[in-house]
């Protein structure tokens, strides 16, 4: 967007956002805007803080890198949360994002011991024990990653995100009924959270579901996308010829096919 005069953008910020330029900012409200996904606001809040006042000098670059977060600038939160690691040991929150931005960088040096201590400190970090989760289901320690979902869920249930990712641990165990039904509830909660719906996809394929029959919107992009994952799904549960089907389906599609299909098939075929 071109830029015009101050005056008037700073009026536009003020209506988009909802600030009263006569209210001075707290690090709380800040705080829940982020958590709120009111990422815009919580940006012009942070912008137009006054960094003098005790308060909000301490409070800001915590809040600076969990923006930072929420807004998927994973490179730059990763810094800022290391550094207030650094600064503050012992801060559940910094130990949180830090290992959140890890998690997403697969950087994973320092991750469990972070989520770890942040667990520890701060029981109810839903997100921490969500993330420990993953961590745990990475290297196969799966009484350690039930214990830590369990967790996320008494902290925040009917989290659809924890379901999504206990789900796909038990297709991580091939245990595809278990899956199904985690992955169901995700799906009726966040109908939009194409991950949980894509996961839904690769657990029934796995449980021996016939998917083809049952993806509507055939030759589409998403039908192509979904057909994939059930051919790698298939693949997963040791039965290639469903997962060559699907996966030849998907390429069938030739003008939207997803070019991991393609991929996944040569690794199908290499297996004897």
């Amino acid at each position: 967007m071109m830029r015009v005069r101050a005056i008037i953008t700073c009026a536009a910020i003020t209506m988009a956002t909802g600030l009263n330029a006569a209210e001075p900012i707290q690090p709380d409200d800040i705080a829940a805007a982020i958590a709120g996904g009111r990422l815009a606001q919580a940006r012009a809040m942070i912008a137009r803080a006054d960094p003098g006042a005790p308060d909000i000098a301490a409070a800001l670059p915590l809040l600076t890198a969990e923006l930072a977060l929420a807004e998927r600038h994973d490179d730059i939160a990763y810094s800022a949360f290391a550094a207030l690691r650094r600064q503050a040991p012992g801060d559940c929150r910094a130990d949180e994002g830090f290992a959140l931005a890890a998690l997403r960088l697969n950087r994973m040096e320092g991750v469990r011991e972070a989520l770890e201590t942040a667990t520890r400190q701060c029981p109810d970090r839903w997100k921490a024990w969500n993330a420990l989760g993953v961590v745990n289901d990475r290297s196969a320690r799966w009484a350690e990653s039930d214990a830590a979902y369990r967790q996320a869920l008494a902290t925040s249930p009917d989290r659809a995100k924890i379901l999504n990712n206990l789900g796909y641990s038990m297709i991580l165990r091939k245990c595809p009924a278990e899956a199904i039904a985690l992955l169901r509830e995700a799906t009726r909660l966040a109908p939009r959270n194409l991950r949980a719906a894509n996961n839904l996809d690769i657990a029934r394929s796995a449980a021996g579901e016939d998917m083809i029959a049952q993806i509507p919107d055939k030759g589409s992009e998403r039908w192509a996308d979904r057909v994939n994952n059930a051919g790698y799904a298939a693949f997963l549960a040791g039965d290639k010829g469903h997962a060559m089907r699907y996966l030849s389906t998907a390429i069938s599609a030739a003008d939207v096919y997803p070019a991991r299909a393609a991929a996944n098939l040569a690794l199908v075929q290499a297996v004897p």
